[in-house]
């Protein structure tokens, strides 16, 4: 995959048809994705592509500790705010991290939002209808 400057920001090769490119915080632009096809039956190929982009600002952790010993667990909160959201399936991403390295865990997220409620103030882990908890370990 191709960035903006036409860089090579992400590529992936395995023994398989299953091949996978993340990209974390890109910055906006149009992204080129090239596939060099190994042992294909025919000239032409129709390759299936999926592309799952998390944007905004709507999930957020709280509760977080101020420190994690060597070996040690923490718990902490993860809240989605679902306000006036349509019915569907959102996904959604939380970074965890330290000083100079805010992106150390990733936690993908997804949320099914089943009845649309307007005005509704979100939900958050300790919901019944958002996320079971989460725990960090060192």
């Amino acid at each position: 995959m191709y960035g903006p400057d036409d860089q090579l920001v992400g590529s992936s090769a395995s023994p398989t048809g299953d091949e996978s490119v993340s990209i974390i915080a890109s910055e906006d632009g149009t992204y080129t994705i090239a596939v060099l096809g190994w042992s294909i039956p025919t000239e032409t190929v129709r390759f299936d592509l999926m592309i799952n982009a998390i944007q905004g600002n709507a999930v957020t952790a709280s509760n977080l500790p101020d420190s994690l010993p060597a070996d040690g667990t923490a718990t902490f909160s993860i809240s989605w705010d679902t306000t006036d959201k349509a019915l569907g399936t959102y996904n959604g991403l939380v970074f965890i991290g330290v000083e100079g390295a805010s992106e150390l865990f990733a936690i993908p997220l997804e949320r099914t939002v089943e009845q649309a409620i307007p005005g509704q103030q979100g939900c958050s882990i300790e919901s019944p209808c958002c996320f079971r908890e989460h725990h960090l370990q060192r």
